[in-house]
């Protein structure tokens, strides 16, 4: 949906920041999100140039959003593990001037939003140990505790983060040279047959239709989760 925003853009960026990005609508387009284990903090200026603040729930699948002629959308992707309160987070940025600049924005990110580096790491476990096992020797917790930590930082368990890393990663690989059969044992799936279940689950589409999409290939390739 999004184009990112120059380099230069993102060179103060905090540490609860993943990326900047900013969308505009020359016609009335259903423009798809896949979900990447984010939610952004992201403004819509209507046509009339009135701005509208909110925050993307955390997807479970792949969604469209319909976007009118003249809009303009730009988000802030913040990091998995940032925690905030939604209420006060959009108050703020209600509240702030329209011509604010960037670097004011983050600054007031960086007071509303903190990165839990427990959390950080426990994701992050889980997005690259193979093993359930092998998440709980990096963590250094319980199932149980794992469980809970993660349930209540995100209102998702271990099981959903874990697939959706899994998921972006297969993705990203796919380059219509590997056969999708070794593809899908190389990540970790049971069969070839369990990563299209997988894919329509995430992405709404199997692999070779995503493979076939110039969008989604280039969705998938943004900051996020993984």
């Amino acid at each position: 949906m999004a184009d990112t925003l120059p380099s230069d853009t993102l060179i103060h960026m905090a540490p609860i920041l993943l990326q900047h990005w900013q969308f505009t609508a020359g016609r009335p387009v259903q423009a798809p999100v896949l979900p990447d284990g984010c939610r952004d903090l992201i403004v819509r200026v209507d046509s009339r140039g009135e701005p509208h603040w909110f925050v993307s729930d955390l997807a479970n699948s792949a969604q469209s959003v319909s976007c009118q002629a003249g809009q303009v959308f730009m988000g802030f992707r913040l990091h998995p593990a940032a925690q905030f309160s939604e209420t006060e987070l959009l108050a703020a940025f209600r509240q702030c001037d329209a011509g604010e600049s960037k670097t004011r924005q983050i600054a007031r990110l960086e007071a509303l939003v903190r990165l839990d580096t427990n959390l950080a790491e426990a994701l992050d476990a889980l997005a690259s140990a193979q093993r359930k096992v092998d998440v709980l020797r990096q963590v250094g917790v319980s199932e149980r505790t794992l469980e809970r930590v993660i349930k209540r930082a995100t209102g998702k368990n271990p099981l959903f983060w874990k697939n959706l890393a899994r998921a972006r990663r297969t993705a990203r690989q796919l380059n219509g040279q590997q056969p999708f059969a070794e593809l899908a044992a190389d990540s970790g799936y049971a069969d070839q047959a369990h990563m299209i279940r997988e894919f329509r689950k995430w992405f709404g589409v199997t692999p070779g239709q995503f493979m076939g999409n110039t969008e989604l290939t280039a969705l998938v390739q943004a900051s996020g989760y993984e």
